[in-house]
């Protein structure tokens, strides 16, 4: 039985990397799939999902407006579709993945961030966790030795800012993950009464 998946975790967690690790796996075993991500991430090339410990696989872009409407047979049959950037999905685009799993028994696994900069659900996101039969979270270390949940994002001069456009696609210049503790108190927001 196929299913809808989704792991999750913050900036420099890992996701791309085990993605394409989980996609080498498959490739190993002549498991067709096929690899896609949202053409809202910009950085590394258009149809390429990039990983900075080992390097890039090709994959098909999603486009906001995209219905993903396809048949397996269009596709050369393929028993996974792996998605990258999967909080930049619209809820809408979710449900079709669902879709596909429950329709043609295909799996679907997600790889995305869990929250935006402003500690808000981003809509794919949000999404996948009302629809996924398996959730995972992709832990990754705060400095203070917490576990991340969260990206603050940096302005100019590398201090945390609720500031600027909804969506922003960058790295660590633009944004810097953080367990909740940290991110309130770079932002100002805790401060102890006594």
């Amino acid at each position: 039985m196929a299913k809808l998946y989704f792991r999750y975790g913050t900036m420099n967690a890992g996701k791309s990397t085990q993605l394409i690790a989980f996609a080498h796996n498959l490739k190993t075993q002549d498991i067709k799939y096929i690899a896609m991500k949202s053409a809202m991430d910009t950085r590394e090339g258009a149809s390429v999902i990039h990983s900075r410990p080992i390097g890039n696989i090709p994959c098909e872009l999603i486009q906001v407006d995209d219905n993903i409407i396809f048949t397996p047979k269009e596709k050369d049959n393929p028993q996974w579709i792996i998605i990258d950037e999967a909080q930049f999905l619209s809820a809408k685009q979710v449900e079709r993945l669902a879709e596909i799993v429950d329709l043609y028994d295909i799996n679907v696994i997600c790889f995305g961030l869990r929250n935006n900069f402003k500690f808000e659900l981003f809509e794919g996101s949000k999404r996948l966790f009302e629809l996924a039969d398996s959730l995972a979270e992709i832990k990754s270390i705060c400095k203070c030795g917490r576990k991340n949940i969260t990206n603050a994002r940096l302005d100019k001069n590398g201090n945390a800012t609720l500031e600027g456009p909804k969506f922003q696609v960058g790295a660590e210049e633009l944004y810097a993950a953080k367990c909740r503790k940290c991110y309130y108190e770079s932002l100002g927001k805790y401060k102890k009464l006594y």
